[in-house]
């Protein structure tokens, strides 16, 4: 693993992490994913609320994309 790979596992919060390098962390400490991974249980009701997600732009269902004509460059 490089330098930066291990900041970023250490100091940010990691969205995915590879599955080889969970199988490196495990033979380096010598332990199992069990003991790297904590599974939480969320309430997938309390999630959907009906409101969208704050990167979640609404789209004006009014304007719709215009046909695309395609013509010969000879004319």
């Amino acid at each position: 693993m490089s330098r930066p790979q291990v900041y970023r596992l250490v100091n940010q919060k990691a969205e995915r992490v590879a599955l080889q390098v969970i199988a490196a962390i495990c033979d380096i400490f010598s332990c199992g994913p069990e003991d790297l991974i904590t599974v939480t249980a969320a309430d997938v009701r309390a999630r959907r609320t009906g409101t969208s997600a704050p990167n979640v732009v609404d789209l004006n269902r009014t304007v719709r994309p215009r046909r695309a004509r395609i013509i010969d460059d000879d004319r």
